[in-house]
């Protein structure tokens, strides 16, 4: 058998995981099977016939100066940068947002490649984790929430300013929704919160913080700004809800800003201060790019197809004029119509159609078409042809 074991860090002789991962490989070659580890820094000790993938990270944690600021030349793409942020901002609710969204996305690979168990294991997980996000909802506000535990483990209420405040307004308190772990009634209030120009949608786009809180300020480095990366996540899953209009706000708003401080700088930088509008803080982020570069496209940039993060686009093929399109796709996963996005030739005007079925459809841009397709479907094919 081939087995791969992941560890983020692998400290050789303290912290467990280092010490775990050498001796758990080197048993399990003793049994004959072949082990590949792939470890971030601290890399382990292995012993022979064990093999080591190196996973490169910004290594914050190293000694003797853990917690440091990397300079800006040691950002190699917008993963460093995520985990640079993580590290200082602390955005709990994510790491569990995201695994559920990567469970999801594990589920729809193991279904594509017929493994059956895999796909089961993974619904379980969905489920599990979904479920245990309900005990951080504060209905009061319509926040998910920091829980205060016991020592026993057991929740025991919410975080709260001495004023009796959620200390949870803001992008991290809406995440779930990312994941699809909401109730309707949640899903329905963290959109009134995503779409309120009075909390969380500003002027230059979705705020970190609620502008209703009373912890809100102006001048901060996450409270007080727009991050372009964290608005990317809420775009997809405009598109799983069917938000096409609200999806293009967030798009339209984010490349408007960005080309206005662009144009008048000529720095690209990481974040925006919503007092001001203007980039702030590293002036050579790139906004954390690619979300930048991914609305661009998905918008602009014939021959480019962007959707959801519970729509499965098994293949998607354009004529050489990009005047029409073939999508491949499945729904399955889908809890209600999703909407695809499908960047054709300015100017083409085309039709929808699912088998014998034309399918709503809507230019959000020149070329831009988005398409409302049925939910629970296993395999399907959309064609957009020209009228």
């Amino acid at each position: 058998m081939r087995i791969a074991l992941l560890s983020y860090r692998s400290k050789p002789h303290v912290g467990g995981q280092g010490v775990y991962v050498r001796n758990l490989s080197r048993e399990l070659v003793r049994l004959g099977h072949r082990v590949e580890v792939f470890s971030g820094q601290p890399y382990p000790d292995l012993d022979p016939g064990v093999e080591l993938t190196e996973v490169p990270s910004l290594d914050l944690y190293r000694e003797p100066d853990p917690f440091r600021t990397p300079h800006w030349r040691e950002f190699r793409d917008l993963v460093d940068v995520l985990e640079v942020g993580t590290m200082w901002t602390a955005g709990f609710p994510e790491p569990l947002t995201f695994t559920l969204r990567a469970a999801k996305i594990l589920r729809q690979s193991a279904r594509r490649l017929g493994l059956v168990k895999d796909e089961e294991r993974c619904g379980r997980d969905i489920e599990r984790l979904s479920a245990a996000l309900q005990c951080a909802w504060d209905g009061e506000c319509g926040y998910f929430s920091y829980v205060l535990h016991d020592d026993e483990g057991r929740p025991q209420g919410f975080l709260r300013t001495d004023a009796g405040e959620n200390a949870n307004k803001g992008l991290d308190g809406v995440y779930p929704l990312v994941a699809g772990a909401c109730t309707a009634r949640q899903q329905s209030t963290a959109l009134a919160h995503l779409k309120s120009t009075k909390e969380l949608f500003s002027p230059v786009g979705l705020t970190a913080v609620d502008m209703s809180a009373a912890y809100y300020r102006d001048d901060g480095y996450w409270n007080g700004a727009v991050w372009f990366s964290h608005q990317w996540f809420f775009w997809k899953t405009m598109l799983d809800l069917g938000e096409g209009a609200f999806a293009w706000d967030i798009a339209r708003t984010a490349l408007e800003v960005w080309k206005r401080e662009v144009d008048d700088s000529y720095d690209t930088f990481e974040m925006i201060n919503i007092a001001t509008g203007r980039g702030g803080w590293f002036h050579q982020f790139g906004g954390l790019s690619c979300p930048v570069y991914l609305w661009a496209c998905a918008y602009f940039q014939p021959g480019t197809v962007n959707c959801g993060f519970d729509v499965w686009l098994e293949r998607a093929s354009f004529t050489k004029n990009c005047t029409a399109c073939t999508l491949e796709l499945s729904t399955r996963d889908c809890t209600r119509d999703a909407l695809v996005l499908a960047a054709l030739c300015p100017g083409t005007r085309v039709r929808a159609v699912l088998g014998g079925t034309v399918l709503p459809c809507t230019e959000r841009a020149p070329g831009a078409w988005e398409v409302t397709v049925p939910h629970g479907l296993k395999n399907a094919v959309v064609e957009l042809r020209p009228e």
